[in-house]
């Protein structure tokens, strides 16, 4: 996006969207989701890990495009659902590309790392993307490369572990982890075999 000239400038949780047709080839019910579009039956859900469902962002209201060959100049006004951000100004020009980067750490932090025990790895990401001086947080570019990096140091399996709720009771965690195991194996033996799922 931002290699587009785009800064989203709301990137929260709630404008980022999945199309769930691959997960779902036979539909969902839109409010009690777990069912079929008729509500007969439980609606077939087919493995993330196996059909890679895409992501995007919705809702670019308050973005701010620089076509191709423009400057990319700061901008100025404090809408938008993070209030967070300490640059967000009416009057003082800042940059909406640094914007994102916080916003988006910021979501880590309360999405992901503020509820999960086991993702201790996406601190050191967190604290750049959303430290308060404009400047010293990476850009979009940067943040990837050090993603990738950081992803080749896991294997298959530790990259699609289970995440674990803060608190969460140790009998429920053996249970789940043992479940989870085999899940994991099942996933494995497919991805080794080239069997995957087609949706079918």
């Amino acid at each position: 996006m931002h290699e587009q000239g785009v800064a989203h400038r709301d990137c929260v949780f709630k404008n980022m969207g999945m199309d769930s047709r691959v997960m779902y080839p036979d539909g969902f019910h839109p409010i009690w989701q777990d069912w079929t579009p008729t509500v007969s039956g439980l609606a077939r859900r087919l493995p993330r890990l196996d059909v890679g469902p895409r992501y995007y962002f919705l809702d670019f209201g308050i973005s701010s495009y620089f076509p191709p060959g423009t400057p990319r100049t700061l901008v100025t006004g404090n809408f938008g659902r993070v209030r967070q951000v300490p640059e967000l100004s009416k009057d003082v020009p800042y940059d909406p590309f640094k914007v994102d980067i916080f916003i988006i750490g910021n979501a880590l932090r309360q999405k992901l790392y503020g509820l999960y025990s086991n993702v201790g790895f996406l601190s050191p990401f967190i604290d750049q993307m959303t430290r308060s001086e404009p400047s010293a947080r990476p850009t979009a570019e940067q943040m990837l490369r050090e993603w990738r990096a950081m992803r080749r140091r896991f294997n298959a399996a530790e990259r699609h572990w289970r995440l674990r709720r803060r608190g969460e009771w140790l009998i429920y965690t053996s249970v789940a982890s043992a479940v989870h195991v085999v899940k994991i194996g099942g996933h494995l033996v497919k991805w080794v075999s080239g069997k995957r799922y087609k949706g079918s």
